[in-house]
């Protein structure tokens, strides 16, 4: 996403800035609740279409963890006028390239496209926000995709595991604490009932979001998007629910022995605000903490424990400020070879207690700031990077201005903003998870 991308060199960054695309987002709604979001781009006659649904993995319903992933795959399935796997061929017979994805808030499909094939994928996509069938076969053997993409992504991954369980532990007993291809078990239980149920609850334009990017002017895609998506009749009953996120009242540590891991590895996972849940530039000043403590070679972790200490091998941090209900903030570290992993985390909370309670210095925020505006800037040459950012956002429930801003805004934090930032998370509880070869034990 837009505020996860980190730039290379700042005065590179900068340069390209001055030829990047100038995007000047557009809206409008359809009568039937479907909102689309035109960012027109004439460089070439090319169209990113993509279709975000409100709905992810956090609406799976009690005890059917991984429905909302598993519908995306049954969504290529076939309608009453196409065939299983018909979508697929005719998008390569086009000449373009597709793909879908789910994760904790949304679902989204995507097709990237010729202009003057453009309206071909509309119609395809609004033929399936309605009208799809699932045969029970169908239905069966891709369940055990599914079953098997778990098995090859997670139960084989001691790293993805261990996150697993940590996310699980951070969350508690919220949603976002289960996975979006969910447990096995459950995947095993799911039917064609399950799946078609979800999709005639969630899947309608009242609960969806177009993005078109692109050789397209807004007369155009108004006259498209009424066309083919305007038939399509909403749904009732569509109520997204919001579950408060539970308070980590104490830490929790996890370690995972495997036979794959070679060294030991750290994460550490704290819960984090996100561009919905707070105001007053706190998400931003939340992405400058992440920055200025992990974004690189430059930043205080890898340089107070990889460059002068030589306690790690690897040491830095990230940020998801992009959740509907709560992000997370992580910080990962490898150690130097012979440092013991106790004497790593020691190194690491005492960055971390000197950042809170003293906080950076005003070149450390104007040099990540202006990192991070350049580099998102800099995306504005991708079209696809834009419509998966306006659309990410969007379907989350950001306003337009304030995505578009973003750049700009992102500036603004002074080194006490990003100080209380970092404070109001480093400071809580969080999950510390140690990745070990076999026969070592974590601290």
């Amino acid at each position: 996403m837009l505020r996860s991308l980190i730039c290379f060199t700042l005065v590179l960054l900068l340069t390209s800035c001055q030829k990047a695309q100038d995007w000047q987002p557009q809206m409008f709604k359809l009568d039937n609740g479907l909102e689309v979001i035109l960012l027109e781009d004439h460089r070439a006659p090319v169209v990113t279409h993509m279709v975000w649904y409100r709905v992810g993995s956090a609406d799976d319903p009690e005890g059917k963890s991984g429905l909302a992933h598993f519908l995306e795959h049954l969504m290529f399935k076939g309608t009453a006028r196409l065939g299983p796997d018909e979508f697929s061929r005719i998008v390569a017979r086009e000449g373009g390239v597709h793909n879908a994805f789910t994760n904790n808030d949304v679902t989204a499909y995507y097709q990237k496209i010729a202009r003057d094939r453009l309206e071909t994928m509309m119609e395809l996509e609004a033929d399936r926000m309605r009208n799809l069938r699932l045969d029970e076969d169908q239905v069966l053997t891709e369940r055990e995709v599914v079953r098997e993409e778990r098995r090859q992504r997670t139960d084989n991954n001691p790293e993805a595991q261990l996150a697993e369980q940590m996310r699980m532990a951070l969350y508690a007993d919220h949603p976002y604490g289960i996975p979006a291809i969910g447990y096995d078990q459950e995947i095993a239980g799911l039917t064609r009932d399950d799946a078609l149920k979800f999709y005639k609850t969630h899947y309608a334009p009242n609960n969806a979001i177009v993005v078109l990017a692109g050789a397209l002017t807004l007369d155009e895609a108004k006259r498209l998007s009424e066309k083919h998506y305007g038939p399509v009749p909403k749904a009732d009953g569509t109520v997204r629910e919001s579950p408060a996120m539970p308070q980590l009242v104490t830490g929790h540590r996890l370690s995972l022995n495997d036979s794959k891991v070679r060294v030991p590895s750290l994460m550490r996972m704290y819960i984090a605000p996100t561009y919905t849940t707070s105001r007053n530039l706190r998400a931003h000043a939340v992405d400058i903490a992440a920055e200025i403590l992990g974004g690189g070679a430059t930043s205080r972790l890898y340089r107070q424990l990889v460059v002068n200490s030589g306690v790690a091998a690897e040491a830095g941090a990230s940020v998801n400020t992009g959740g509907r209900l709560a992000g997370a903030f992580y910080l990962q570290a490898v150690p130097a070879e012979g440092t013991d992993p106790a004497d790593l985390e020691t190194a690491i909370n005492q960055v971390i207690e000197e950042f809170i309670l003293n906080g950076p210095t005003q070149a450390e925020v104007t040099r990540a700031a202006q990192s991070l505006s350049a580099a998102a800037i800099y995306a504005r040459d991708s079209q696809m990077t834009m419509a998966q950012v306006f659309g990410a956002s969007r379907a989350v429930g950001e306003p337009i201005a304030h995505i578009a801003s973003w750049p700009e805004d992102i500036l603004k934090p002074t080194p006490e903003d990003v100080r209380l930032a970092a404070h109001d998370i480093l400071s809580k509880p969080y999950i510390n998870g140690w990745l070990m070869p076999l026969g070592q034990e974590a601290p």
